[in-house]
This record gives C-alpha cells, sequence and structure tokens, in this order.
C-alpha cells in the first residue's frame, strides 16, 4: 500500500494527487492514511502550502459547464444537473421542474442518448459524493479556525470553480487583499458570499 501511494506521489499529477488527500482525510487504515498524510504534507510543503490549501487547487470539475452544471441529452429532451450547498445533485427539466431522477426514455427520445445519460449522472453522482463530504468538512475547519484565502485563490478554486461554487455563499473566508480595492477581483470576492454584484451569479438556478 505504501507503494501505491510513491506511485501516486511520484505521477504528480492532480488526479494523483487528489487519490493521495482522499486517502489522507479518508483512510480507515492507521498506517495508510499516515503514509498518505506525510506525503500529502511534503508535497504541500515544497509548494508553499498548507495541506487544505493543496487540497483547495485539486477539487475536480468532473467536465461540469460554465454555468456550474451540466446538460443531459435525451435528444428530445434535455435536463439539467446543477447542485444544492451540500452538493447533492438536482435534476431539471426544461421547464425548471426538480425532479427525482431522469425519467424513462419515452418513444420520442433517442434511447442511445438516453442511455448515456444516464450512465453519465450515475457516475457524476458517485464521483461527487467522493470528494463532497471532504471539501465540506475542509471549509467547515477553515471557517472555524479562521484561514485565509488568498483573493486570487478564492476566486480560482471556490467562485469561478463549478462544483465548488456551490458551496462558496456558505464559506466566509477572511480574504487577503493582495491588489487595491478597487481591482475586479477583490471586489468580485468581496461580493460572492452572497452573490452580489458578481458576474457569476448567473450560476444560481
Amino acid at each position: 500500500a505504501q507503494q501505491g501511494l510513491d506511485v501516486l506521489v511520484v505521477h504528480g499529477g492532480d488526479v494523483a494527487l487528489l487519490q493521495v488527500s482522499l486517502i489522507a482525510e479518508k483512510s480507515k487504515f492507521a498506517a495508510l492514511k499516515k503514509g498518505a498524510v506525510e506525503r500529502i504534507a511534503a508535497i504541500a510543503e515544497r509548494r508553499g502550502l498548507t495541506r487544505d490549501e493543496l487540497a483547495d487547487r485539486l477539487v475536480p470539475t468532473f467536465g461540469l459547464d460554465d454555468d456550474a452544471g451540466c446538460v443531459l441529452d435525451f435528444g428530445a429532451r434535455r435536463f439539467t444537473v446543477t447542485f444544492d450547498e451540500q452538493l447533492v445533485p438536482r435534476v431539471k427539466d426544461e421547464g425548471g421542474a426538480v425532479l427525482k431522477d431522469l425519467p424513462k426514455p419515452g418513444k420520442s427520445d433517442d434511447a442511445a442518448l438516453a442511455k448515456a445519460a444516464k450512465a453519465r449522472l450515475t457516475g457524476l453522482k458517485k464521483d461527487v459524493k467522493t470528494v463532497a463530504d471532504v471539501l465540506l468538512r475542509r471549509l467547515e475547519r477553515a471557517m472555524l479556525e479562521g484561514r485565509d484565502v488568498d483573493v486570487d485563490v478564492f476566486s480560482t478554486c471556490f467562485v469561478q470553480h463549478p462544483l465548488a461554487f456551490h458551496v462558496a455563499r456558505r464559506y466566509l473566508p477572511r480574504v487577503r487583499r493582495r491588489r487595491t480595492a478597487t481591482s475586479a477581483a477583490a471586489g468580485c470576492a468581496t461580493a460572492c458570499p452572497s452573490c452580489n454584484g458578481c458576474g457569476n451569479a448567473k450560476r444560481d438556478r
């Protein structure tokens, strides 16, 4: 198992590092968890970051679009998937009604597209669940500890991130301004916890 961690670390890509970070947070095996914590801490230190700061940068987008969701195409019908503040997916029809799940394909739907849409939703639910509880716990910890967040990092890793965006409004960090108060990024970071005056407000479905 420790050799497996080394392989992931040597690989060095964000997906590999995310796996090590998740093991450090979630593993029930003490030795494996300890090994992952040590390795991810060393990588963070080399980058001049804390473990949590590194983890903020590793949250996957899962192929979500600029509106912080995705569209599932049945051919004759289309459905939109977005997320609530607990990162639980919500399916909406073209009229905006929230559905419990994707409906069964109808006669006018494309069977192949509907099957692919169903597979996409199933995979998305599974993948997001893998990181959601860790992300939410980390943000709760950050608020309790009063962790500072650089304005550019908050903008990139939360406001502009298609998944983390959904929790940005409930996450109120102490944002460090490295630039002037008139800077557009600083203004955005100030406004975004409540989505007032932010160009990304269109994502709030």
